[in-house]
């Protein structure tokens, strides 16, 4: 399970909190626009949360959810 929060604004970094509280296992991984994303940390069957934070294009985002078993996106 991992979480990719927006790492540069106090909106994602609670966002992210949240769901680290909720799932204290889960793996968080902060993200900006412009980074690349680290598509070789997903995992097959792998649950995953993005807060406040979405991939551009918006074409990354079928990609992902097509990488994995669910996306929960709030943002």
């Amino acid at each position: 399970m991992k979480c990719f929060y927006h790492k540069s604004d106090l909106d994602g970094q609670c966002s992210g909190a949240l769901v680290k509280a909720e799932y204290p296992k889960c793996e968080m991984i902060g993200m900006d626009y412009g980074d690349p994303f680290p598509w070789e940390t997903l995992v097959e069957g792998e649950h995953v949360f993005m807060v406040d934070f979405c991939l551009q294009p918006f074409s990354d985002m079928l990609k992902l959810n097509d990488k994995i078993e669910s996306l929960l996106w709030i943002d």
